[in-house]
């Protein structure tokens, strides 16, 4: 998950905008001027403390003033080492914890712009604020936190209206404290702390101190989680550098000039562990007794501006290091500085060039030999003299050859001729390697002398000129040893042939080339040993035919070793003016196998994408093919020819719809321009007809992020359409079977049913049969049918235990399918019909189509005949139940008449008795107050006597206005008329007379109504019943705790909940306590008295009020009653 990104900073403990904690409005309260907290407390009230002014308890705390313990305890926490990022922050929230007295803390990781939210860490048992849980940001509290700077509290979310939001619905917390949590000067999330129960004491400032630490502490802890990651990142890619690195490579601090790293190769090339050579100085590395010189090189390496290769001291001499077996390697540094951390690295790469030097030292010394030659010898490389002879120099009028080096060749001739030899000799060496020809040089005095010029390309870059001076034509034989030596220094094979085609003359490479230890081993033999003989015939026939007509030839040749393996090579031969024939040879074994690699990874991945993707190509960023595989184009020609040209050309070439290629064309620009994916559909005309195709490009990029291709893919989509196509039909035949179904369930007889199935087989079959056919007796009668077309006989009446279609499926009870009517063996005329099926309507009756042509039915349409028959079956069976019901329901309306009369006729008399023994019940109880009036001062069993009479007679008494009660609702004697009725209002009444006998038992007697008045469409003195007997039965079957009443709207209604902490009930017997007389403890030794008649008058009273009433109980835990009466119309 992303971290929010918010550029608010938590730069001091709360904002000092006042905050109100509802969950519909948070808005300012003006005291800009002031840090300022406001608090909504359990009663209601808001309070507001700031820095100017006393909280209700104490002065707001400064960072000073914190708790010691609790300062110390975040003090060991933050300073433990060794403690990953989740145990600190574990610890941190177990600290909140503790400090705030709260059930729970967790942190949570925000993202803004996916409105999520995360919980990484936690403690505390709540099941839904674990770590991991996952959430949308609206349904919880922190939604509030995250788009302001203030902080949240919500001691009691009951008292404080929040028990409809979302965050309380999911989490049940009653209490929350939280705050943002800032990392690196952006939101990350928040810490929260909280309860399922309310909170006892209000926020008090040191919370408020308390809570700005632990966020402060958490941010810090988690920046320096970020840190370190992004630390490590670094160092893991830089590691990763080091090591591939192919040279070796040495990390040293400049300011101690001691080893910090080194990679893998520099271990190796010293010749000891990595481990062992870090540590040490870096003149340790070079050769013994010279730790000054070295130091100082050191030194100037790392100075600003300092050459980036070093190959010698100032006076030429080489750089060793120094290997462990005490080896002295030449090498060359390259080195550069680098910052990490405040710290300046040095970074140094040795380059072994053992080779180099010995190449060099040849070169000296043939060129030595060189200055001996009669003949101008100069070296050139990018058009600049490296090398010079002193005949050279002397030759173009120049007192020594110094003069030349490092100066262009064009200093040597006139520009014209320059221009001739740029334009003549230059295309002849790129393409063939060597030129002879006469040329003009020119002197500094201003004359000019012919010369005959030999110019040869020994390597990329590289020109040997041999230059004569032929002024008085002085033919000088120059000494074949002589010319070796200015080749010695060559990396390629170079050799002389004389005319016999033996070797007068092999450098040192060209003998290695071929295997052999020295030179020697080939003067003398024929250039034949080198090669076998069909090699030997094809260059006779190539080679030397180009020689004698040209003077050279170049190629490639398989040449043989002194060992007798081959290897491929390319050749370079060149015919001197004395017939002489120099060679030049490059082994290109490494070459080839590169090249044989690449052919071979090139058509791996090939064959992968011509098996794999059917229609592939690779285009540039503008639009033109670079790559086709063969199954998008087959003919190998126009694969050729699209290379290079776009979809439009294409397409305007096959004579194709023009637009269809600049679609393609758009795609591409578009996903190249836009570094997106691009996908289109595209209908094509084929010749097997209309295909559909899922065009997609894909752009790709380099490790710049720059596009340089766009692969498009093409798949053939014909088949998913046809099957998207074909469900689309069935899913308007299913569509149709629910209209049909619905109108068949309201069918009101067999001629309805069969019409509503022929409306479904007229609108979605096109069947040229189509009919329904009822049970009547033995006989199938036709009800419906439908004939399509000519020669099609309409169905006859057959009999139910004959051999018709219609007759086998009611018989089987299943689909009965016949692919050829032909086959059947009866006399019914089926006329021009050749395949029926039959789908049986339960035991009444068959829906029966038919075709003109042979063969199967799709299996999809019988199902949904089959399902349309079963409907059928139900709703002529339901018709069936329908009159036998009414038939029964008609007998039945006399019985119930003669019942209610005989029930009212009960309630009267229940009625009238009550009344008439209520009148001499209440006598006796008044006499028994009267007795024990004047007894009350008397002690013995009169006064006993008294008080037993008086209580008995009040259970008498209340066991007769539940009988008379109920007779009344029962009898309807009781009108319960429709009012409107504020149903707080009676609960505030009925609470106020029934407190004492609560607070007779020491129990607490609440009533809470948070929206008053609270408007039902009931009858009042219905509603003081249903309040009268819950709230009693709650106070007579509670013995310590608490008896609640809430009242509220929800929706539409007015729900009233009575809730006690009583005995509760066995679950069990819920579904009996609304019944008459009945108690959850009965029998002679039940604990508590009543009539067992409350609850079910107060059912009854509910039912008539329109209302419900639900009942939630425990054994042990106490009851949960919650009536609802419907809201005012």
């Amino acid at each position: 998950m992303s971290h929010a990104r918010d550029p608010a900073s938590f730069t001091h403990r709360f904002s000092p905008v006042p905050w109100r904690a509802s969950p519909n409005s948070f808005r300012p309260t003006g005291l800009s001027s002031l840090q300022s907290l406001t608090v909504v407390s359990s009663d209601g009230g808001v309070r507001e403390t700031t820095t100017e002014g006393p909280f209700p308890e104490s002065p707001l705390p400064s960072a000073g003033q914190f708790a010691a313990s609790f300062r110390k305890r975040i003090r060991e926490v933050m300073g433990t080492d060794g403690s990953s990022v989740r145990q600190r922050v574990q610890a941190l929230l177990q600290a909140g914890v503790d400090r705030f007295g709260v059930e729970v803390g967790f942190l949570a990781q925000i993202d803004l712009a996916e409105s999520t939210h995360q919980t990484v860490a936690a403690v505390g048992a709540h099941p839904k604020l674990q770590r991991g849980a996952e959430a949308d940001l609206p349904d919880t509290y922190c939604r509030e936190l995250i788009t302001q700077s203030e902080a949240l509290s919500i001691e009691n979310a009951e008292e404080q209206g929040w028990t409809t939001d979302p965050a309380y619905q999911t989490y049940d917390l009653s209490c929350y404290l939280g705050t943002k949590i800032i990392v690196e000067g952006r939101v990350y999330g928040t810490v929260c702390f909280g309860s399922r129960e309310p909170r006892s004491a209000p926020l008090g400032p040191g919370d408020e101190a308390a809570l700005e630490l632990l966020a402060q502490s958490i941010g810090r802890v988690l920046e320096q989680d970020q840190r370190e990651q992004k630390t490590d990142a670094i160092r893991g890619k830089y590691e990763l550098l080091l090591e591939a690195a192919p040279d070796p490579v040495i990390l040293a601090d400049i300011d101690t000039g001691r080893l910090i790293e080194v990679n893998q190769k520099a271990a190796e090339f010293i010749g000891a562990g990595e481990e062992k050579i870090a540590g040490r100085h870096q003149t340790d590395l070079h050769p013994d007794g010279e730790a000054g010189r070295y130091r100082r090189l050191f030194q100037a390496c790392c100075r600003p501006g300092a050459a980036e290769t070093v190959r010698r001291f100032e006076d030429g001499s080489s750089i060793y290091v120094q290997t462990d077996d005490g080896e002295n390697v030449p090498v060359e540094i390259s080195a550069a500085t680098v910052e990490v951390g405040g710290r300046q690295i040095a970074v140094g790469i040795f380059r072994d060039i053992t080779e180099q030097e010995k190449r060099r030292r040849t070169i000296e010394s043939s060129l030595r030999a060189i200055e001996e030659a009669a003949d101008g010898i100069a070296v050139l490389e990018d058009g600049r003299y490296v090398y010079v002879d002193e005949t050279h120099a002397d030759m173009y009028g120049f007192e020594n050859a110094e003069v030349l080096l490092g100066a262009s060749w064009r200093r040597l001739y006139a520009d014209d001729e320059v221009a001739r030899l740029e334009e003549e000799v230059f295309p002849t060496l790129e393409e063939e390697g060597h030129w002879q020809g006469e040329v003009t040089g020119s002197r500094p005095d201003g004359t000019t002398f012919p010369a005959a010029l030999s110019l040869t390309v020994v390597s990329e870059g590289r020109l040997v000129c041999t230059v004569r001076d032929m002024t008085d034509r002085r033919q000088k034989e120059r000494a074949l040893r002589h010319r070796s030596s200015a080749m010695e220094a060559a990396s390629d094979g170079i050799a002389i042939l004389g005319e016999a085609g033996t070797y007068r003359y092999v450098n040192r490479a060209h003998a290695s080339i071929y295997g052999y230890d020295a030179p020697e081993a080939l003067v003398g033999r024929s250039w034949t040993a080198c090669y076998e003989e069909a090699e030997q015939q094809r260059l006779e026939a190539e080679a030397m035919a180009a020689l004698e007509e040209t003077g050279d030839w170049r190629g490639e040749a398989q040449g043989v070793r002194k060992d007798g393996s081959s290897f491929p090579q390319e050749l370079t031969l060149t015919v001197l003016e004395d017939g002489s024939i120099v060679c030049v040879v490059r082994d290109i074994t490494a070459r080839k196998e590169d090249e044989r690699e690449l052919r071979s990874t090139k058509q791996y991945y090939e064959q992968i994408l011509e098996k794999a993707v059917k229609d592939l190509a690779v285009f540039k960023p503008d639009g033109r093919y670079e790559f086709v595989n063969k199954q998008s184009i087959a003919d190998p020609e126009l694969r050729e020819w699209i290379i290079g040209h776009t979809n439009l050309e294409y397409c305007r070439k096959r004579d194709v719809d023009p637009e269809l290629g600049r679609r393609r064309d758009r795609a591409i620009r578009t996903a190249a321009e836009e570094q997106r994916t691009t996908q289109f559909e595209e209908r094509m005309e084929t010749s097997d007809g209309v295909r559909h195709f899922l065009r997609t490009h894909k752009p790709i990029t380099d490790v710049e992020g720059e596009v340089t291709h766009v692969a498009a893919f093409g798949i053939d989509i014909t088949e998913r359409k046809k099957r998207e196509q074909a469900l689309h039909e069935r899913q308007d035949k299913i569509e149709a079977l629910y209209r049909a179904t619905r109108r068949v369930l309201t069918a009101e007889g067999p001629d309805a049913v069969s019409d509503r199935i022929h409306e479904l087989l007229g609108s979605i079959f096109d069947y040229p049969l189509r009919n329904t056919g009822f049970v009547d007796g033995s006989t199938i009668h036709p009800a419906r049918t439908t004939i399509a077309g000519p020669s099609v006989p309409a169905p006859e009446p057959q009999p139910k235990s004959g051999d018709s279609l219609s007759a086998r499926a009611l018989q089987t009870g299943d689909t009965v399918i016949i692919e050829d009517v032909g086959e059947l063996d009866n006399d019914i005329e089926y006329g021009r019909l050749r395949s029926a099926a039959a789908v049986p309507i339960g035991a009444r009756g068959v829906v029966v189509v038919g075709k003109t042509e042979g063969g199967g039915f799709d299996p999809f349409n019988l199902r949904l005949l089959e399902i349309l028959s079963s409907y059928a079956a139900l709703v002529l069976g339901r018709l069936d139940r329908e009159g036998a019901l009414r038939e029964a329901k008609e007998e039945a309306e006399t019985a119930r008449a003669e019942a209610e009369a005989a029930s009212r006729a009960k309630s009267a008399m229940l009625a009238n008795m009550s009344h008439e023994i209520r009148t001499p019940l209440t006598s006796i109880i008044g006499f028994a107050d009267a007795i024990a009036e004047e007894t009350q001062d008397a002690e013995g069993a009169a006064l006993r006597f008294a008080n037993l009479i008086g209580k008995s007679g009040r259970r008498l008494l209340n066991t007769l206005d539940g009988v008379l009660n109920l007779s009344k609702l029962e009898a309807g004697q009781m009108q319960l008329e429709s009012t409107a009725v504020d149903v707080a209002t009676q609960a505030e009444t009925i609470a106020e007379e029934l407190r004492p006998k609560a607070e007779g038992k020491g129990l607490r007697l609440r009533v809470d109504a948070r929206e008053p008045p609270v408007w039902a469409e009931a009858d009042e003195g219905g509603v003081q019943i249903v309040l009268q007997n819950l709230v009693s039965n709650a106070i007579k079957y509670t013995d310590a705790g608490e008896v609640r009443i809430r009242v509220a709207r929800e929706g539409e209604a007015a729900v009233l909940d009575v809730e006690d902490t009583g005995i509760g009930m066995d679950p069990g017997v819920v579904e009996t306590l609304f019944d008459p007389f009945r108690q959850e403890s009965e029998g002679l030794a039940r604990e508590y008295e009543g009539t067992g008649l409350g609850l079910t008058v107060t059912k009854k009273a509910v039912d008539q009020m329109g209302g419900s009433i639900d009942v939630d109980t425990e054994k042990g835990e106490g009851s949960h009653f919650t009536v609802r009466f419907p809201g005012p119309t």
